[in-house]
């Protein structure tokens, strides 16, 4: 038995909550933040959600981490497809959902009187303590101030940054929405990681909060609205049946292929210096002030070269291809905008050791 240490409100969670529900891992989920800052705090060394415990102790952070190492553990009802073409592709999805998309979720939940007053709520009862009320209030605050001051960071503290998210937003979700459904899943009529990932980026921020996002998406986006509603209680999702690309989900990678080709680019540059100079066994916790051009803009806002490593993940999955594969591969990435990215040397590597990343040995 797992235990899932999360909140409703966090976006992250609701990867590794979808994939625990389609892989029929039994867990149990904890919105406590008191026994999170007592127990998982001092083991992974910060406040992030999610953190996955089980049974014997063993104590894993991260969505992608513990997606790896779940699949091997628990290979029936796979969620890696089995062509690597089509998982190349996953992991360009779950890249830009997580290190870039999540701009959106933080900009129409903090950027909207009523995300916010929403959110803050949300905190109030998560980090309560059923004592004070107002006490309680205040930490709720607390955190919902915390969260805000990263808004400058992420580039949407000033109004063309907010445009830019915005656009991106409502020009991408209808193309997902067309692509997703009611018995219809990324790659087809079963689920697989992919639909895990395109769920984190909508679920806690944009369909949960009672804002102008949710009545956007339930109005204008119904066939995402089902898929989100299907995804959350994905133990019932369908995971029989062959993955292709479809053309409507095609259409989605050609809109966010570049956006997110160009962050991944930008990252790894960055953070290639860093490498060079790093010290074996150090680790690895720099902040990147990265930029890149969307819709001929100048978009703005720091990143970690945590984001480095999630690229690097991308490069590895193309480098296993077979030539064959490759070449089905190349002439995709032509399509969605990431031929650059895979066909330039990664230098540097970088390695997750328990909780950080560090070089990788030479």
């Amino acid at each position: 038995m797992y235990t899932l240490h999360g909140m409703m409100c966090s976006y992250y969670t609701a990867k590794t909550r979808a994939y625990l529900s389609y892989k029929h891992i039994p867990f149990v989920e904890t919105h406590d933040a008191s026994v999170y800052q007592e127990r998982m705090r001092p083991i992974v060394g910060f406040t992030r959600f999610p953190v996955l415990e089980n049974d014997d102790g063993e104590v894993i952070q991260d969505t992608t981490v513990i997606i790896d190492a779940l699949e091997n553990r628990y290979p029936e009802r796979p969620a890696f497809p089995d062509d690597p073409v089509l998982m190349l592709v996953t992991r360009i999805v779950e890249f830009f959902i997580d290190e870039f998309w999540v701009v959106t979720a933080m900009h129409t939940r903090w950027n909207d009187p009523d995300g916010k007053r929403f959110a803050t709520n949300e905190f109030y009862m998560c980090f309560g303590d059923e004592g004070d009320e107002q006490e309680d209030w205040s930490c709720g605050a607390a955190v919902s101030r915390q969260m805000q001051a990263h808004l400058p960071g992420l580039g949407i503290s000033t109004e063309s940054g907010q445009q830019v998210i915005q656009r991106l937003l409502e020009e991408a979700t209808p193309l997902l929405n067309k692509a997703v459904g009611p018995r219809k899943f990324a790659f087809g009529e079963r689920a697989s990681l992919i639909d895990c990932c395109l769920f984190t980026g909508y679920f806690a921020h944009h369909y949960r909060d009672n804002a102008a996002s949710q009545h956007y998406l339930k109005t204008e986006a119904p066939e995402l609205s089902y898929f989100l509603d299907s995804m959350q209680a994905a133990f019932s999702a369908p995971a029989d049946g062959e993955l292709a690309m479809t053309d409507e989900f095609l259409a989605y990678l050609k809109y966010i292929g570049p956006i997110a080709a160009a962050w991944a680019m930008s990252a790894r540059q960055l953070a290639q210096p860093i490498l060079e100079q790093a010290q074996q066994g150090e680790a690895l916790q720099q902040s990147l002030p990265t930029e890149i051009q969307i819709f001929d803009q100048t978009f703005k806002r720091g990143t970690s070269i945590f984001t480095a490593w999630k690229g690097q993940r991308i490069q590895e999955q193309y480098e296993t291809l077979s030539d064959n594969d490759r070449k089905r591969a190349d002439e995709l990435m032509a399509q969605i905008g990431w031929e650059e990215f895979l066909s330039t040397s990664i230098g540097i590597r970088m390695e997750r050791v328990g909780h950080d990343l560090q070089r990788s040995p030479l």
